[in-house]
């Protein structure tokens, strides 16, 4: 399966990108969350509070036996992926496998993870940590306790894209111009900007 959220900001995305370009949409189940942060832009008043929800709602799909995707839904989609990256997981024998968020990190927001007790406990250690602000957000408290986690996580390439692979990881904002994107993408994951509007023009 395939889970992703919106609030009422980032319906657009869900309806003008990621179910529109999406292959495996009979996979897709969608959770609407409430409004938390008004404004939708990273680390904004309220955002802490919606990555909370989010965090729980991963806690909740640990629930079932087989491997399942979490992705935001401020992706748009150009080929499938689905079986391609479950046939990783398992070759690989990954607890998660998530897109590259630049310096060897984890993206918390493109996961395919496989359920057991120690993912479990990962996710349950990442949720205390940012409710409790020991990290300021969940990707933080993610990749910190993932090191001594015991999980086994591996990284996709540069074929799920992310802005920062060619502008020097840098925010992203309009006058900036988009180019070197590679060929033949899998995915597009419109993270490394914030605000709403700058998130349009990016998609």
């Amino acid at each position: 399966m395939i889970y992703t959220f919106y609030t009422d900001t980032h319906k657009q995305f869900l309806d003008d990108w990621f179910m529109k370009s999406i292959h495996e949409k009979d996979k897709v189940h969608i959770e609407k969350f409430k409004q938390e942060c008004e404004s939708g832009s990273f680390m904004s008043h309220g955002w802490k509070d919606t990555m909370l929800k989010k965090v729980n709602y991963i806690r909740e799909c640990l629930s079932q036996p087989d491997p399942f995707y979490h992705l935001d839904c401020d992706i748009q989609f150009f080929r499938p992926f689905y079986e391609d990256y479950i046939n990783t997981l398992n070759d690989n024998d990954l607890d998660i496998l998530a897109q590259h968020d630049g310096n060897r990190t984890i993206c918390c927001g493109f996961m395919l993870i496989r359920p057991s007790e120690k993912v479990k406990t990962f996710f349950d250690k990442v949720y205390d940590a940012t409710k409790n602000d020991l990290y300021a957000n969940d990707q933080l408290a993610c990749n910190a306790l993932l090191h001594d986690s015991g999980l086994r996580a591996g990284l996709i390439g540069n074929e799920v894209f992310s802005i920062w692979m060619t502008n020097g990881m840098q925010p992203w904002l309009p006058e900036h111009g988009i180019s070197n994107i590679p060929k033949d993408i899998r995915a597009h994951h419109g993270n490394y900007t914030a605000g709403i509007e700058n998130k349009i023009k990016l998609m």
